[in-house]
């Protein structure tokens, strides 16, 4: 507790798709480049280029039947309504403009670079296999996890945000 010093902790989102919606991968590259690891587009926005905030994200989590899209941030009391409004208008700069080629590439390389990690055990393997099972997924899928990230492009990210994210909701 620091009087005088009150601060308002955002979130925004909606529901989402489930694991096995067809356009799981370039979803979740959206979010990513929206509010993922490394350069993101709200942490741009919010922290480098407004002062309003030590950090912005945003993630896509995807259960059985169903998921959802959370941006988060916290900033000043006083600053609420502009950082809430920059979170709204990048969620819809991300359906209106294609992503440029640098922020997919950082958002692929992430995705396909970490992917390894992921499988690099026995134990790890058996887990995402079951997770696979889980979800009702092809479990030879995880062989192509990789191609299926490098072949999404900037349409087919304008194309989900614009089918898949709901900045008017």
């Amino acid at each position: 507790d620091r009087p005088g010093s009150a601060q308002t902790e955002i979130r925004v989102g909606h529901l989402a798709v489930p694991r096995t919606h067809p356009d799981f991968v370039p979803f979740d590259l959206a979010i990513r480049i929206l509010g993922g690891e490394g350069a993101n587009r709200l942490f741009g926005v919010l922290r480098s280029d407004r002062g309003l905030t030590y950090g912005a994200s945003a993630e896509f989590h995807t259960f059985k039947g169903g998921g959802n899209v959370v941006a988060e941030t916290d900033t000043r009391s006083v600053a609420t309504g502009e950082s809430l409004r920059l979170i709204v208008t990048e969620f819809v700069r991300l359906q209106r403009d294609a992503v440029n080629p640098a922020e997919l590439r950082g958002a692929q390389d992430y995705l396909a670079g970490s992917f390894p990690l992921t499988i690099e055990s026995p134990s790890a393997i058996a887990q995402q296999v079951l997770a696979h099972l889980f979800y009702g997924l092809n479990p030879t899928e995880i062989e192509t996890y990789r191609d299926q990230v490098e072949r999404v492009t900037a349409m087919d990210i304008q194309r989900v945000a614009r089918q898949l994210l709901k900045p008017d909701q």
